[in-house]
């Protein structure tokens, strides 16, 4: 698992990219802008809430978000 708190600069980068692509997700599924920012930005305190339950072992971070974005548009 990464270290953000070494690398403050990347994990900005990935939160803004991955935040993106939430969206874009979150539009496609939702078709509101509203909607999908409330979704992302949801979606964006769980993955900080459940940081530590993230294993690289298993798979990216990149479609572990987005399947929080997902299940959050679900709902």
């Amino acid at each position: 698992m990464p270290d953000l708190n070494r690398q403050p600069n990347i994990a900005a980068l990935q939160l803004e990219e991955l935040g993106a692509r939430g969206f874009a997700l979150a539009m496609q599924m939702l078709g509101r802008r509203d909607d999908a920012a409330d979704a992302v930005q949801d979606s964006l305190h769980q993955l900080v809430r459940k940081w530590r339950s993230f294993d690289a072992e298993r798979g990216e971070l990149k479609p572990w978000f987005l399947t929080i974005v997902r299940n959050r548009c679900i709902d």
